[in-house]
């Protein structure tokens, strides 16, 4: 039976990726800071934006088997939020990582080795993207791990790697897979995510907000 259809998406596909949202929240909320909590994790609206954004690239099977993981990461008390920004401190905080890494979930090869591969295709996407949109792009994090040197603010590359070592391996296989049929349609998902933020923004063309900002820029 044909699943009805809102905004290009089934009303399944947008269920899911609500329900995804929601579970990520409420770990999110839940990670420990230094100094307590921080103001982005009092910020709901933004945080569902970006992740309702970056989610709605993925397939109805990807998004299924990400939920399963989240919901055993719940039963069996593991914050996925908190994983993720511990493996990112290898980067940011390499001495501070030392003294966490034995407390964070091992990587076996296959999960390092399909992160990396993903990451890859996700990096030559967004750096298309921003040589396309430069302004727009720059109001965000440095790009790769080079653009962002020896600081302690994460790379899009760090923090999609680090996400990605928080799926299982069946969940990544499906990654994979969401990667290499939008490759043979000549689709750039990091494209897709941004022109889904400007959508939840109320701006309907990439290209409306990219001249906003580059008016604003001067």
């Amino acid at each position: 039976m044909k699943r009805e259809m809102h905004n290009g998406a089934s009303i399944y596909h947008q269920q899911l990726v609500e329900e995804i949202t929601r579970l990520e929240w409420e770990m999110f909320s839940e990670v420990s800071n230094v100094g307590g909590q921080a103001s982005c994790q009092r910020n709901n609206g933004t945080f569902g934006i970006m992740r309702k954004a970056q989610h709605s690239v993925w397939s109805d099977d990807t998004l299924e088997s990400y939920k399963t993981d989240l919901l055993v990461a719940a039963v069996e008390q593991r914050n996925l939020m908190t994983c993720k920004y511990g493996y990112m401190m290898a980067k940011t905080f390499p001495e501070e990582y030392e003294g966490i890494k034995d407390q964070l979930p091992e990587i076996g090869a296959e999960k390092r080795e399909l992160a990396t591969m993903l990451t890859l295709q996700h990096n030559a996407w967004t750096k298309a993207v921003a040589a396309k949109y430069p302004h727009l792009c720059s109001l965000g994090r440095p790009l790769d791990d080079v653009e962002a040197g020896d600081g302690s603010w994460p790379s899009v590359e760090n923090y999609f790697f680090c996400e990605l070592l928080t799926y299982s391996n069946k969940t990544l296989r499906l990654c994979k897979r969401d990667f290499e049929e939008a490759e043979k349609r000549g689709e750039n998902l990091a494209l897709q995510i941004l022109k889904e933020m400007a959508r939840y923004r109320g701006y309907e063309r990439l290209e409306d907000l990219e001249s906003a900002l580059s008016k604003r820029n001067g």
